[in-house]
């Protein structure tokens, strides 16, 4: 977001809770904004208490900036934590005031740690579903399904004393994998025991049908209307796969030609077009790596 609140007003709020959540507002240091946003990055790793709220930040800003220039959306979709921000977004989960957002924040970041770090997530390319298939019934107490974002790329979660081997398996049947530094088991069952602690979080917002259709990556499906069952199913995210690739296919399916990532960087671009190669669409991001926010937004 650097550099482009001068262009677009509606980014300085976001900044500005970005500053708070991190105590950086009305700070006199030397260092320069962009230097000390480098130096806190480089020290998180990715989880939700790490990244889930620069991620949510930036998204909700961008979404903001899409607005400013009357460009609006007829459905969403997030993957993982970024389903917050859609949900948000959306209009589905609300917050009264910045200052409520801000304790929301701050819950997230200060989820509570794992004591014993049990598994590790290993990103699997060039992996056929009947291999895969294979591997989960192979592995079944110790290899999990976390996300499957695109015909080219799955997810696992693997417990510790499994990896070796299920790093063999997948090099044997000649998929790549190389693994993803992670501090909880996100979008599996073995993520259930932090399920009470979510749902503080949740509490905290006010939650009502919204204005746009939101949909859930957990079935493919818009989010219901009743408060009970949003919640219902937000919870269920965290403990069941991300079918990535599963809901951008129904969202095509269902006419829509235009996607649009709205966050940081263009991780999910690539995703969606390897889950509609061969097909008509257009596809375009706010952001992207090495390429100013500012050029990346006119270039979209």
């Amino acid at each position: 977001l650097s550099g482009i609140s001068s262009k677009f007003k509606e980014v300085t709020k976001w900044i500005n809770i970005f500053e708070e959540l991190h105590h950086r507002k009305n700070d006199d240091s030397s260092i320069s904004q962009d230097e000390w946003l480098a130096s806190l990055l480089r020290k998180k790793e990715y989880g939700v208490a790490a990244g889930g709220p620069i991620g949510s930040i930036a998204s909700l800003a961008f979404k903001d900036v899409l607005y400013s220039l009357n460009i609006k959306c007829d459905s969403m979709i997030g993957h993982s934590n970024g389903e917050n921000a859609a949900l948000i977004s959306a209009g589905i989960l609300n917050f009264d005031s910045e200052s409520q957002f801000l304790k929301i924040l701050r819950m997230l970041s200060e989820f509570p740690l794992r004591k014993k770090k049990d598994g590790v997530y290993l990103a699997v390319n060039n992996f056929s579903e009947k291999n895969l298939e294979e591997l989960l019934n192979k592995f079944s107490n110790d290899v999990f399904l976390a996300m499957n974002n695109c015909p080219g790329q799955q997810v696992l979660y693997t417990k510790l004393g499994a990896r070796e081997s299920v790093i063999n398996c997948i090099k044997e049947k000649y998929g790549l994998v190389f693994e993803l530094p992670t501090d909880h088991p996100y979008h599996t069952k073995a993520f259930e025991k932090s399920l009470d602690y979510l749902k503080t979080i949740y509490n905290q917002f006010t939650i009502n049908k919204g204005s746009i259709p939101v949909y859930s990556c957990v079935n493919a499906s818009f989010f219901p209307d009743n408060e009970e069952a949003i919640r219902d199913l937000a919870l269920r995210q965290w403990v069941e796969p991300v079918d990535f690739q599963k809901t951008i296919k129904k969202a095509y399916e269902q006419g829509a030609r235009t996607f649009i990532e709205v966050g940081p960087n263009n991780r999910l671009s690539g995703f969606v077009a390897d889950s509609l190669k061969g097909k008509e669409y257009l596809l375009v991001n706010c952001s992207k790596e090495k390429t100013s926010a500012l050029d990346s937004i006119i270039e979209m």
